[in-house]
């Protein structure tokens, strides 16, 4: 027996040109070609994550994203043990760009720096509502319009949030872009995620309203 979901919405362009905006990029973070293929993923593809490895992202990939404005678009599935980092861009210093999820305030948190600002800030969106740690697909959309964060949670608004100022871009030589944990100078790991992304893209200098790719999961069973 199969049962196949698909999702297929509509992507919305709200902006280009923000800040340093100039071109659109579109990224598959889970491509093997983008990453250091520090965990073997799944045989339909997914990546399963533990909390003790993080996927490194090469930096010609980390380089053609612009913080002023993007948008990160995740298929996921959580249980009651999920929690950690989804995505991550840090030097030795700062979070310039986190995506975290906390099982215990059952939130997502946007961690940022904004420009001009000397530490870390972070913008919380409560799921409560929207039971993503239930062992089943959800799909996720935050996306980054200069001062304003958004979030999508299963095509349904979680609602907007006003930063502290536009989020500075990471331009130090130490600066490193990780899937599923925030790594340090050395490669250690910590606030590694526990939970299974089925998909993870970024696009540059593009605001969405909507999950925009199509997602397919097929269960078979044998008799």
């Amino acid at each position: 027996m199969a049962s196949t979901l698909l999702a297929a919405l509509t992507l919305l362009v709200l902006c280009t040109g923000v800040g340093a905006c100039s071109s659109t990029a579109q990224l598959d973070l889970l491509s093997d070609s983008n990453h250091n293929s520090a965990i073997a993923p799944n045989s339909d593809g997914s990546y399963a994550f533990t909390g003790t490895h993080a996927l490194s992202i090469k930096a010609t990939v980390q380089s053609a994203i612009a913080v002023e404005a993007l948008s990160i678009a995740a298929a996921f599935e959580f249980s009651s043990t999920s929690l950690g980092y989804i995505l991550v861009l840090n030097d030795d210093v700062h979070r310039y760009l986190g995506l975290y999820y906390s099982r215990t305030l059952d939130s997502f948190f946007l961690y940022y720096k904004p420009v001009g600002q000397a530490s870390d800030k972070a913008a919380v969106f409560s799921v409560s509502s929207h039971n993503v740690k239930d062992a089943q697909l959800h799909t996720l959309v935050l996306s980054i319009n200069g001062t304003t964060a958004s979030l999508v949670i299963d095509d349904t608004s979680v609602g907007h949030v006003s930063l502290d100022a536009a989020l500075s871009p990471c331009t130090e030589s130490s600066c490193r872009l990780s899937i599923g944990g925030k790594l340090d100078a050395s490669g250690q790991i910590s606030a590694g995620l526990i939970g299974i992304l089925r998909h993870l893209e970024v696009f540059s200098c593009t605001v969405l309203n909507a999950f925009p790719v199509s997602t397919t999961t097929t269960t078979t069973t044998t008799t």
